[in-house]
């Protein structure tokens, strides 16, 4: 079987999605009990007398913002002994658990139906209950700010693991079978559980696959892999959950574990196409950047809304510009002239109204840095077929004004990339006076171009060739790993 996955990462860090026979099954056989941590049991209630039932004991934003307090959890069966409602199922990825086959309910109801356990903060020393009783109190928030904006998950519970430590993972949401399931890991010393804003993120990927949406995949468009649907899939849940946060800086508490400032920030002025890099998480922060801005000129609610209502409109292989539109639309009818310009001048700025996916090199050879993914296995093309081998390749295009010069094209894999990329898996396409053009026939992707050139040794481009003409550039990657790399344009010697 095929695990069908849309996993995520709240860092820009390549991550594999891998097929997983053992969630074929769904998920059975659950364990309960904290006594399979070896973690903290439930603590005593605060304060004497009886106690309501439903409570979990709870940080209100983060560990470092306050001590724990006891709120309701909303959504739980009356009596309910483990944290199994109506939006989310949580468990936890043991270290001795087969994670999808036998996850174990570490936080159990005390005599009074409440969840009471002090929080275990370093994953070094296990993974506590009160990890699990975090998750569902915080996704529970976020739930019912996401309904409000027309989010409904059709009776079909959530399925949310913490604790998750595969694939290198941070966080992901992604599909096992048809459940919705939301995968919580750990970074350093941070258990992500108590991250409020890893949880924002995550969740907004499911609710944007619940309206329907078929414009968040990567796909390939006329001149290579269409970026614009991935980052505004990622620049939508940063934008959602630092909406809801009110504050544009995502996963400071998490980040802190590597000695980081936040996972991602998108109080920036990225536009497009120059900050273009082809990684879907970078490249969303110039989409997630306008709508905060908007969101500072409109306000929290307008912005918001208008947002979740366009990402169920996106078509296959969306643009940019076309995204753009689409929003300008939607809000329209609730601007004035004057607001509805100053709008349209902001997106405008950020590149968003005309955007062409192309990036512009000079012949000063210091390049510019790209992303190389790795080729996935299963991918909709602007035609919505899947390509099963040959793989979709991910690429990038550039363009060199028309120079006198002859001129070489080079990549380098830079010496601190954690995740190194192979450069034979990468090639050059090279088109003179029009983008290198790329379409779906079918079986194979056809690639329209004038020459071509392995990336990983430099390509000599004759200016006779060009006759004066803009030099368009493809950089084309098919490998099975994916990182960064530099891509330059020099003189030639």
């Amino acid at each position: 079987m095929r695990l069908h996955c849309t996993l995520s990462l709240v860092a820009a860090v390549a991550v594999a999605c891998a097929d997983d026979d053992a969630a074929s099954g769904g998920v059975g056989g659950l364990s309960t009990g904290s006594e399979a941590t070896g973690g903290a049991g439930p603590s005593s209630s605060s304060g004497g007398g009886s106690t309501p039932s439903g409570l979990g004991r709870v940080f209100e934003t983060t560990p470092d913002q306050g001590a724990p307090v006891d709120l309701p959890l909303t959504g739980l069966v009356d009596g309910a002994s483990i944290l199994d409602g109506a939006s989310f199922r949580v468990r936890t990825c043991g270290p001795n658990d087969d994670c999808f086959e036998t996850p174990s309910h570490f936080a159990i109801a005390d005599a009074n139906g409440n969840f009471f356990y002090d929080a275990i903060l370093d994953p070094n020393d296990g993974h506590g209950p009160a990890a699990e009783v975090n998750a569902y109190h915080h996704l529970s928030l976020l739930a019912a700010k996401y309904a409000a904006l027309g989010y409904d998950n059709d009776g079909i519970p959530i399925d949310v693991y913490v604790g998750f430590t595969d694939f290198e993972l941070l966080a992901g949401a992604t599909h096992i079978g048809e459940t919705p399931t939301l995968l919580i890991g750990v970074f350093g010393d941070r258990n992500l559980a108590f991250d409020p804003d890893v949880f924002g993120h995550e969740l907004g990927h499911l609710v944007a696959a619940s309206t329907g949406t078929v414009g968040l995949d990567l796909a390939l468009g006329p001149w290579g892999a269409e970026p614009a649907g991935t980052a505004i899939a990622e620049g939508s849940a940063d934008y959602f959950s630092c909406s809801f946060m009110g504050d544009p800086d995502v996963g400071e508490y998490s980040a802190a574990g590597e000695d980081l400032p936040y996972l991602s920030s998108i109080d920036g002025d990225r536009v497009c196409p120059d900050d273009l890099v082809g990684e879907a998480h970078h490249d969303g922060l110039i989409w997630s950047g306008a709508m905060w801005d908007l969101r500072e000129l409109l306000g929290e609610a307008l912005v918001d809304q208008a947002h979740y209502d366009v990402i169920a409109q996106l078509p296959a292989a969306v643009t940019f510009p076309e995204a753009t539109s689409l929003f300008l639309d939607q809000l329209s009818s609730s601007l004035t002239t004057a607001e509805f310009a100053e709008v349209f001048a902001l997106l405008d700025g950020r590149g968003l109204v005309s955007c062409d996916p192309v990036r512009t090199l000079t012949l000063d050879g210091e390049g510019g840095s790209v992303f190389l993914n790795a080729a996935f296995e299963e991918v909709v093309t602007a035609t919505e077929l899947f390509i099963e081998p040959p793989e979709l390749p991910t690429s990038i295009q550039f363009v060199v004004a028309p120079s006198t010069l002859a001129f070489t094209l080079s990549t380098t894999v830079p010496a601190d990339e954690p995740f190194p990329v192979s450069l034979a898996d990468a090639t050059f396409f090279v088109r003179f006076g029009t983008p290198v053009a790329t379409e779906w026939n079918g079986s194979t992707i056809d690639v329209t171009a004038d020459l071509s050139g392995p990336a990983d040794q430099p390509l000599l481009i004759a200016p006779a060739a060009a006759a004066g003409l803009d030099t368009y550039v493809l950089l084309m990657h098919a490998g099975p790993e994916g990182g960064y790399v530099e891509v330059s344009a020099a003189a030639a010697p």
